[in-house]
């Protein structure tokens, strides 16, 4: 699919409007606090209207998201597109994410499908979040295993230009084995023991993988999306951190 530079402002509205619409709190996004599944999807459904008028979102049927050859029907803005599975899991993870920055980090600026130069070409990153002096570039995986993002993406930014504001720039690499439903919330986590452990298994797969590599890689199982400001990242010599001392 062709992914047009409407689309992708609209995402960034959108994450920006359910931040200003939840009044700048995690609590209606994800409340871990609850502990009926039905008390933490209340507070979110009061701010659908709100979304719907600033044009934000449109109403789906269910029956959109069911067909053949799984195709799916996703819409932003006032656009309905046809995205593969892989294409419709991808965007709301990666939403989650972008979400999870705007709350945890203050003045964050969201950039999507940004070109990052490299070495003879550009990679097409999947989010760069600037904040204050930092810059992240941010890749999301969850179709490919921890050898493919290595040989497919951590060579290549291997080669990466580093000057100018991406001189410093770390490169945040979150992980979800296939298995993962981009649906399941953080109150459903508790339950999903077998599945966050094989996640947690390929990152340090990934992480040994990476363990010649430069020092400006950090690496996170998506289960811990919400916590992004906490020390859930690994570097490449496998010690934990933050991403912001």
């Amino acid at each position: 699919m062709t992914r047009s530079k409407h689309t992708i402002i609209d995402i960034h509205r959108l994450v920006s409007a359910i931040r200003d619409f939840t009044a700048y709190t995690l609590q209606p996004y994800t409340n871990e606090s609850s502990n009926k599944l039905d008390s933490s999807l209340a507070s979110p459904s009061r701010y659908i209207s709100k979304l719907c008028k600033a044009g934000l979102i449109k109403p789906a049927r269910l029956s959109n998201f069911i067909g053949v050859n799984n195709k799916k029907y996703a819409f932003y803005g006032t656009k309905q597109i046809e995205l593969d599975f892989n294409s419709v899991a991808h965007r709301s993870m990666l939403a989650d994410l972008a979400m999870a920055f705007n709350y945890r980090f203050e003045d964050c600026q969201l950039s999507y499908e940004e070109k990052i130069p490299v070495d003879g070409t550009d990679i097409r990153s999947d989010l760069v979040v600037r904040t204050g002096k930092y810059v992240f570039i941010v890749e999301l995986e969850k179709s490919l295993t921890p050898l493919q993002i290595f040989e497919n993406k951590i060579k290549r930014y291997e080669k990466m230009k580093r000057k100018g504001e991406f001189k410093s720039a770390i490169v945040l690499f979150a992980f979800a084995p296939r298995i993962w439903d981009f649906s399941w919330r953080p109150l459903e986590y508790c339950r999903l023991g077998a599945e966050i452990a094989k996640s947690k298994e390929s990152v340090q797969e990934l992480i040994r993988l990476s363990k010649g590599c430069k020092y400006y890689y950090r690496f996170m199982s998506f289960h811990d999306f919400n916590k992004i400001h906490q020390s859930v990242w690994f570097r490449p010599d496998g010690q934990r951190c933050r991403l912001i001392n």
